[in-house]
């Protein structure tokens, strides 16, 4: 099922014909319709039990497999009625449905505010029928934080501690609108700043505090790319062996296919979608085509499917950028970007080093509390002066300033304020899916 949903996956949010988009999308959602069935089957239910139960000889892949798929049918009500069950089913069919549709980019803004409100009245429902006290609450009880109290904790703690940084950048944007009038301002921080004031604010303050050339300059895509296998190779081992795919495999003639190696051992099979164009998904992503696990031969014969000889399946992954070609045909990185290639290449690290006995807990089919932890990881190297060092440097051959580095880097102007817009996403979340505390 997974094979199949995984492929569709891609095929929904890259492919270039929309006719194959669609089919791929009509698949999608009937295998998930399926696969929440199958979440609230008594029958499967019941047999994983008897293995926890009396099987004692499982190893700890096998017991955390089984337990997986216990705690999934439990969080969808396994033990509630079956008509009940059916409901569930029902309405999380129709949340996949509607965030399908938002996903793909087709809906007016009109009709994309009413599909969010749509979601978030079937997540309330959905949360009544499951009999929880709130859709939060049902999503967080098997994370770290618990419960929907401890994230407003945190997040409360988190604001509090952003506070004196977060003063300076709004000082900093008063200071740029001060600057920005016809008539002048003795007190820039009398200034009253709007929420949809500070992107462009902020903007014009880095231009007009410049340090003498851009930091793109020094940051290519081919420079940013080697920089990037360059940390693989010397921190994991991890090395990617440009291959030339073949007709059906490229879907657009700018994407690229590496083979990647650890040592002498083959991980799997990785596509680099580098550029922003119509018709494909319009924000980074790491899309998993197969994931890497073993063949369970044994089972498939007794399906009565053929089994493939090899005793292994590698990992076959997509990470997807929207990076900007110039007219030229060059391609420069903001430190943004940079970033964003970083971090998904931590995803795809975890894909690739991440190959386990059973694909359900193969990569990035990890913990919702760890899944992040390897991209956030590989983002502090885009940023270290040393490893920008080794590839950030100017057409001349000259490095990076250190000048523009600390700008651009090291304290970057407004970066707090961006964490803090995050610490507001994510309140605003909790009020749409919890009572308030």
């Amino acid at each position: 099922l997974c094979l199949v949903l995984d492929a569709a996956e891609f095929a929904r949010h890259l492919h270039p014909d929309p006719r194959f988009g669609g089919a791929a999308s009509e698949c999608f959602l009937e295998l998930s319709h399926f696969m929440n069935v199958l979440n609230t089957d008594q029958s499967l239910y019941e047999a994983v039990n008897r293995i926890l139960a009396t099987d004692n000889d499982l190893t700890p892949e096998e017991h955390r497999c089984a337990t997986v798929f216990r705690d999934d049918m439990e969080a969808n009500g396994i033990a509630l009625p079956d008509d009940t069950r059916a409901e569930v089913v029902q309405i999380r069919s129709q949340i996949d449905e509607i965030g399908a549709n938002l996903v793909s980019g087709g809906l007016r803004t009109s009709h994309r505010q009413q599909a969010f409100r749509d979601i978030r009245n079937l997540r309330h429902r959905l949360s009544q029928t499951l009999q929880e006290k709130s859709f939060a609450h049902n999503t967080l009880k098997t994370t770290l934080a618990g419960s929907p109290e401890a994230v407003w904790r945190f997040l409360a703690e988190l604001a509090g501690h952003l506070k004196p940084a977060i003063a300076e950048d709004i000082r900093r944007l008063q200071e740029q609108k001060a600057a920005s009038r016809l008539f002048p301002v003795s007190d820039p921080t009398t200034l009253t700043l709007q929420d949809t004031e500070a992107p462009g604010l902020a903007e014009a303050y880095v231009q007009r505090n410049p340090l003498g050339g851009s930091v793109l300059d020094y940051l290519s895509l081919g420079n940013c790319w080697r920089g990037l296998q360059h940390v693989c190779a010397a921190t994991f081992g991890v090395t990617f062996e440009p291959q030339q795919p073949a007709p059906h495999e490229q879907w657009h003639p700018t994407v690229e296919k590496f083979g990647v190696w650890r040592g002498g051992a083959f991980l799997g099979t990785l596509y680099m979608d580098w550029f922003a164009r119509p018709q494909k998904l319009a924000s980074a992503g790491h899309l998993t085509v197969q994931t890497g696990c073993r063949v369970h031969r044994d089972a498939l014969l007794a399906a009565g499917v053929s089994a493939p000889d090899e005793a292994e399946q590698h990992a076959v992954l997509v990470l997807n950028f929207t990076f900007s070609l110039a007219a030229d045909g060059t391609c420069h990185l903001a430190p943004t970007d940079c970033e964003t290639l970083f971090h998904e290449m931590g995803h795809a690290l975890h894909t690739f080093c991440g190959s386990t006995v059973y694909q359900n807990l193969s990569g990035t089919r990890a913990s919702v509390d760890y899944v992040e932890f390897p991209s956030q990881f590989m983002e502090m190297f885009a940023r270290d002066r040393r490893v920008l060092d080794t590839f950030a440097q100017h057409a001349d051959g000259t490095r990076l300033p250190d000048a523009l580095w600390e700008r651009s880097f090291a304290n970057r102007p407004f970066r707090t304020l961006d964490t803090f817009q995050q610490v507001l996403h994510a309140a605003m979340d909790l009020l749409l899916h919890t009572p308030p505390p």
